[in-house]
C-alpha cells in the first residue's frame, strides 16, 4: 500500500508535466481522494490529512453552473458517469471558502494503474496562465533570464514562484521560500505605518513602486528598487501578486570607500575617523529625535587581537582588519555609519531605526558575521569581537557621550569573556543592581540549607535496566515555591556565587550517593552532575574538587559524570581538556551535554575525551515530523559508535521517539515519559513501582 500511495504522487506530475498544471488531485474508484498537489491544498487552505481518503465533496472548492450557483466539484456530470473518455476538459469558475473567485480549466483523465482505476483532476488557473502568459516560452525566458528578481504570490501573499535572479540577489533558494510570506526578507528597517500605507496603495491602486530595504538569507541588508502589481479576476477579485525587484547598490570588495576630506579618513580602511564620525552623529541624533525614531552606538572591539599580530605578523593583522571593514561594511544600509577609532576598534552608528527595531538580534548578526572564517596568505583565521551599545533615546546625550557610554559598555562585555554583547543604559544599571540582590539572595539560600538536589533517572531501553541519574539543582524558597536554576542561577556572572553553588552541588551528591542514594551506587548507576564553566576554569575550584575526591570512595567516584555543554566545549576547548585530565586519576568520567547545538558539534568527537554524547531534547523533540533533525541524530549516534561514546537522549516524551531511537542505535532515554525529576527521597519508591517506564511499555 505504501508503494501504490508513492506511485500515485508521482503519477500525475508525470502524465501532465507537458501541461504545466501546478495543481491536481487523484480519486480512487471510489471517487475518494488519494493524492493532493501542495499548491492545491494550499488553494484550498486544507492540511493533507484532512483531505486524503475523504470523498470528493469534502474538497473546499465549488463551482458556478450555467445558473450561477454554487455546485460541489462531485456534481460536475462526467464523474457521476462511468468515465469512458480517458479525457474531458472545460473552462468552468471555482471558488474557494474565503469566496475567492477562479476562472479555471478543469482536465479530468481516466487512468489505470496497478489493475486499478484512477482519476486525476487537474485544474489550471487562467488568470496566471493568460495575465502572465506562462505557457508562452518569451515569458518563460524573460523570467528565467531577467537580471531582475520577479516574485509571484498568491493572493493571500504567499509565494508560488521565484525566478534565478532572486535566488542569486537574496540567497534563497526556490525550494526555500515557496508557500513561505515575502516578510521572511523583511530586515526591520521599515516600521508598521510603511506597510500599512504599502498594503493600502497597493489594494486600492492595484499598484506599489518604491524602495525598500531588506535582508538577505546571509544576514546582509540591502536596498532594492520594488515594484508590485496586483492581479485581479474577472469579477476584480485580487488573485496574485508579482514583484519585480533590482538591488540599488553594491558596495566595493576592496574597499568601503567614503567621500570624506583624506585628512578624516582612515587610511588603511577607507573608513571615516572619529572626527566625522561625531559630526555626523551629531546630525543622526538631532534626526532621531525630530522625528521619533531610534539609534545606536555600537562599540566594536576585536578580541585578543594582538595575539594575531604576535603569531603572524603586523601585515597580516592589518589585512584582517580591512577584510573585517568590508565585511561589516557589506551588511549595513547606506545612511549607517561605521569608523575606525582605533587600532582594532570601530564603532557603527545605526540611525533612522523604527520603534520595533529589533537590536538584540542585530548584534547576534553582527558576531556571526565577524566570527566567520578569513583566509590571509592560506591561514585559516577566526575572530570575535566585544561589542558596546548605547541605545538613543533610552541613554540621552551628546556624540560624544553616547560613544563614551558604549565604550564603557564594551569595557564590560571584555571582561566577562570573549565574543559577548552589553547594554549601557539606564536599564542595564537596574539589571545590574537585580544581579546584585539575587546573588545576594541565592548565598543565603545556599547558607539556610534551602537548595535541594532533584533527580531524574536514565532508562536503558535495550537491557531494561536504569542506567544513571541526573542530579538537577532546586531552590525550595518555602514549603510552596519550587524555582528552577534557569531563574536563578544562568544569569549570573558572580565568580564567588558560582563557586559556592558548585561547591554545594559536589558535596550534597557525594553525600548523597555515601547515604541516600547508596543502593544507586551498589547498583552501578552514573550519577550526573552539573558544573558551570567558570567553576571550571578556576584554580580554587580545582584545587577544592581534587581535595574532596581524594578523600572520597573511589567507587563512588567511577560512578560520578560531570556534564560539560557543547557551546562551552568548543570557546574553551584546551580548558576543557585539562580539566578532564586533571581528574582522570580519581575515575570520574564526562559527558557532552545538549549536544548538535554548538558551533562544530562533529568535529569535538575527535578532540574532546569524553565518555557520553548527550542528545540535545530540541533534536528528539522534532525528529518525528524534521527529517533534517532525524538524520543529525543519526549522523550523532553513528559517530559516538565510531569513537566508542555512549549515547543519551534527552527530552524523550512519547513511545515513537523511544522506539525510533533504538532502532537507530540510541538506547539510554532521559525524559519525561521516562520520569520527570523528582526528590531524592521518592527514587527508591519509583524504581520499585514504576519499571519499566510506562512509555516503554506502551510502545
Amino acid at each position: 500500500m505504501a508503494r501504490q500511495q508513492e506511485d500515485l504522487s508521482l503519477l500525475a506530475p508525470k502524465l501532465l508535466e507537458q501541461e504545466n498544471i501546478l495543481l491536481h488531485l487523484v480519486l480512487d474508484s471510489s471517487n475518494n481522494i488519494q493524492f493532493v498537489s501542495d499548491n492545491l491544498l494550499r488553494l484550498c487552505h486544507s492540511r493533507h490529512q484532512d483531505l486524503i481518503h475523504q470523498p470528493l465533496s469534502s474538497l473546499p472548492l465549488f463551482f458556478l453552473d450555467k445558473d450561477e450557483h454554487l455546485r460541489p466539484l462531485s456534481d460536475i456530470p462526467v464523474l457521476n458517469s462511468t468515465l469512458a473518455e480517458p479525457h474531458w476538459s472545460e473552462i468552468l469558475h471555482l471558488e474557494d471558502r474565503l469566496e475567492n473567485i477562479f476562472r479555471m480549466r478543469i482536465d479530468v483523465l481516466n487512468l489505470q494503474r496497478h489493475n486499478e482505476g484512477y482519476t486525476c483532476i487537474a485544474f489550471s488557473d487562467l488568470i496566471i496562465c493568460n495575465n502572465l502568459l506562462w505557457e508562452s516560452s518569451l515569458f518563460k525566458l524573460v523570467f528565467e533570464e531577467s537580471n531582475e528578481a520577479i516574485l509571484v504570490t498568491d493572493s493571500s501573499a504567499n509565494i508560488l514562484f521565484v525566478n534565478p535572479s532572486f535566488s542569486a540577489i537574496t540567497g534563497y533558494q526556490a525550494d526555500e521560500v515557496i508557500g513561505y510570506n515575502p516578510a521572511i526578507l523583511s530586515s526591520g528597517h521599515q516600521g508598521a505605518d510603511f506597510y500599512k500605507a504599502f498594503w493600502h496603495d497597493l489594494k486600492t491602486h492595484g499598484r506599489w513602486v518604491g524602495n525598500m530595504v531588506n535582508r538577505k538569507k546571509s544576514g546582509e541588508v540591502y536596498s532594492e528598487q520594488l515594484t508590485v502589481k496586483a492581479l485581479k479576476d474577472v469579477k476584480g477579485n485580487i488573485t496574485n501578486y508579482v514583484a519585480i525587484f533590482s538591488e540599488l547598490t553594491k558596495k566595493t570588495e576592496e574597499s568601503p570607500h567614503v567621500s570624506l576630506p583624506t585628512n578624516q579618513v582612515d587610511i588603511l580602511t577607507g573608513l571615516p575617523k572619529r572626527k566625522a564620525l561625531i559630526a555626523n552623529l551629531g546630525e543622526a541624533i538631532a534626526y532621531a529625535k525630530s522625528h521619533h525614531l531610534k539609534l545606536a552606538v555600537i562599540y566594536i572591539d576585536i578580541d585578543q587581537f594582538e595575539r594575531i599580530n604576535q603569531k603572524y605578523s603586523v601585515n597580516q593583522g592589518d589585512r584582517i582588519l580591512k577584510r573585517l571593514a568590508v565585511r561589516i561594511h557589506d551588511h549595513i544600509r547606506d545612511e549607517d555609519i561605521l569608523s575606525r577609532v582605533g587600532g582594532d576598534e570601530f564603532i557603527l552608528v545605526l540611525r533612522d531605526l523604527p520603534q520595533l527595531f529589533n537590536i538584540e538580534d542585530f548584534c547576534k548578526r553582527l558576531s556571526n558575521i565577524i566570527s566567520q572564517p578569513l583566509t590571509i596568505d592560506a591561514h585559516n583565521l577566526s575572530v570575535t569581537a566585544s561589542v558596546g551599545i548605547a541605545y538613543y533615546p533610552e541613554d540621552i546625550g551628546t556624540a560624544e557621550q553616547l560613544i563614551r557610554h558604549a565604550m564603557l559598555a564594551m569595557s564590560l562585555a571584555k571582561t566577562e569573556g570573549l565574543s559577548q554583547v552589553k547594554f549601557y543604559s539606564s536599564l542595564y544599571e537596574k539589571q545590574k543592581l537585580l544581579a546584585n540582590e539575587s546573588r545576594t539572595a541565592v548565598l543565603n539560600a545556599i547558607e539556610n540549607q534551602e537548595m535541594r538536589l532533584y533527580v531524574q533517572p536514565q532508562y536503558d531501553a535495550t537491557n531494561e535496566r536504569l542506567y544513571g541519574l541526573e542530579c538537577l539543582i532546586r531552590w525550595q524558597q518555602d514549603a510552596n515555591t519550587l524555582i528552577y536554576p534557569d531563574s536563578f542561577l544562568n544569569s549570573q556572572k558572580a565568580p564567588d556565587l558560582l563557586f559556592a553553588v558548585d561547591q554545594w552541588v559536589v558535596n550534597k551528591v557525594i553525600n548523597l550517593m555515601q547515604n541516600e542514594l547508596r543502593s544507586a551506587v551498589e547498583q552501578g548507576l552514573k550519577v550526573g552532575i552539573n558544573i558551570t564553566t567558570y567553576s571550571m576554569q578556576d584554580p580554587n575550584f580545582h584545587q577544592f574538587l581534587n581535595a574532596t575526591l581524594s578523600k572520597t570512595d573511589p567507587a563512588i567516584c567511577r560512578l560520578i559524570e560531570i556534564e560539560i555543554l557543547e557551546h562551552d566545549a568548543v570557546n574553551n576547548l584546551n580548558l576543557m581538556q585539562t580539566f578532564i585530565e586533571s581528574l582522570r586519576p580519581y575515575g570520574v568520567t564526562f559527558s557532552l551535554d545538549d549536544f548538535g547545538t554548538g558551533y562544530s558539534s562533529l568535529s569535538i568527537f575527535n578532540q574532546l575525551d569524553v565518555e557520553t554524547v548527550k542528545i540535545d531534547k530540541s533534536f528528539v523533540r522534532d525528529m518525528l515530523i524534521d527529517e533534517k533533525n532525524l538524520s543529525l541524530v543519526k549522523t550523532i549516534c553513528e559517530m559516538s559508535k565510531i569513537y566508542g561514546r555512549q549515547t543519551i537522549a534527552e527530552g524523550v516524551e512519547k513511545p515513537e521517539q523511544a522506539t525510533l531511537l533504538t532502532a537507530i542505535g540510541c538506547h539510554i532515554l532521559q525524559g519525561y515519559g521516562i520520569a520527570r525529576p523528582m526528590p531524592v527521597e521518592e527514587f527508591t519508591q519509583w524504581q520499585a513501582t514504576q519499571l519499566p517506564p510506562a512509555l516503554l511499555r506502551s510502545s
